[in-house]
């Protein structure tokens, strides 16, 4: 019979997660966007599994969507502990002592839960890539970041096009994926090259 978690020990876990919805992502709000119109860590997790989800609708490899949904709602899960990390912080960790920061604080998370080691193996699989729902994930995670970034700058935010270099030498896991990206990409060079520019805020935000 499968162990069941005692109630006073899953509303802990559940105020932590909680966390994420007050917990910005600090790539945005370092490049100018304003905290009230910030990304939280939760609402990038939402919008990564809706993508997923969506996605698994356009690739050829069978992919169990309950799976997918798990891996992307644990993804980001250490950051109620680490938080999300300005990207000059992350230059100065190596890639291991990052991932283990995040192994650990995963680890203290789910340590009073029955199914922690299940979790932490679906958690490691978006982590390594290593099957469709885990590749999948992280597709969606990258499409989630531009799907904002469009956002942002159809509202009138600059100083973007960082993100844009970056994922242009990005390597998709799925055809479809990539196709997205860059209708995505083309769309923004057609508004960047119209004489009527798109200005849905009240102002240009600089």
């Amino acid at each position: 019979m499968r162990m069941k978690i005692d109630v006073h020990h899953l509303l802990p876990l559940l105020f932590e997660v909680n966390q994420l919805k007050r917990i910005p992502r600090m790539g945005w709000a370092v490049r100018g966007i304003g905290l009230a119109d910030t990304e939280s860590v939760a609402e990038h997790t939402y919008g990564m599994a809706l993508t997923a989800l969506l996605l698994a609708e356009l690739v050829d490899e069978p992919v169990d969507r309950g799976r997918l949904l798990t891996i992307c709602l644990l993804h980001d899960l250490p950051e109620t502990q680490i938080l999300d990390l300005v990207p000059a912080a992350v230059r100065y960790l190596t890639p291991a002592a990052k991932r283990r920061a995040e192994e650990l604080a995963l680890a203290d998370l789910l340590s009073d839960l029955p199914s922690r080691q299940e979790l932490q193996a679906l958690w490691q699989e978006f982590e390594d890539g290593t099957t469709p729902e885990g590749r999948l994930a992280r597709d969606a995670d990258k499409l989630d970041l531009m799907i904002q970034a469009t956002a942002y700058e159809r509202a009138g935010w600059r100083q973007l096009g960082e993100f844009w270099q970056e994922m242009m030498k990005h390597d998709w896991e799925f055809p479809a994926s990539q196709e997205l990206f860059r209708e995505l990409a083309e769309q923004r060079a057609a508004r960047q090259c119209s004489p009527v520019r798109e200005n849905q805020a009240s102002g240009e935000r600089r």
